[in-house]
């Protein structure tokens, strides 16, 4: 965030943002797909389709 002069303004460098929300995006993307597995895992021992 930045401040802009004497009026006090302030700004978000939104393009800083960009690399950190597409690793935050992956490593939700993983997890989801862990709790996928586990939960298919239980499933199966249930007996579920």
């Amino acid at each position: 965030m930045k401040t802009n002069g004497s009026q006090g303004y302030k700004s978000v460098t939104y393009s800083n943002l960009v690399a950190p929300l597409i690793e935050a995006v992956k490593t939700l993307k993983a997890e989801n797909e862990q709790l996928k597995d586990r939960l298919a895992a239980i499933a199966k021992k249930l007996g579920d389709k």
